[in-house]
């Protein structure tokens, strides 16, 4: 037999529905139910506990809510029509590939205006690395 701290602890841990206690608890659990008025309030007070949560976990179904959502879905289709949807991706598809293009005609344009200089900038770098590395080996 347990105590009646026992069974509440177990209360606690397993809930009002004995059938989900362990075997072994569950027996004692039964035998105590039997003879203790106050593991029975406990019990009831529980089940009725368990009972409420449940009424209140429940979310009422809203059929106005489902109309209003596949209303919302047959619109779109409405608005966005295949032949607008078809013009729209192929602007996409184009865009995507000639923003790439422009940009790397931009970048080839720009380099061969500027080429004596870009050529000038390097070597004056590679000098000055140079001149450092000396510096450094020197010291």
């Amino acid at each position: 037999m347990i105590s009646i701290e026992q069974f509440n602890d177990q209360l606690d841990k397993h809930g009002a529905d004995l059938d989900s206690w362990p075997n072994e608890m569950r027996t004692h659990a039964r035998e105590l139910l039997e003879h203790n008025d106050e593991a029975r309030a406990a019990l009831v007070e529980d089940e009725s506990v368990s009972a409420l949560l449940a009424s209140i976990m429940r979310v009422p179904e809203s059929n106005s809510l489902r109309a209003k959502i596949l209303r919302g879905v047959l619109n779109r289709e409405g608005e966005y029509g295949f032949l607008d949807s078809f013009v729209t991706s192929v602007w996409r598809m184009t865009t995507v590939a000639a923003v790439p293009l422009i940009i790397g005609l931009y970048v080839g344009a720009m380099q061969q205006e500027n080429y004596s200089l870009l050529e000038d900038e390097l070597t004056v770098m590679t000098f000055l690395d140079y001149d450092v590395a000396l510096l450094v080996a020197n010291e």
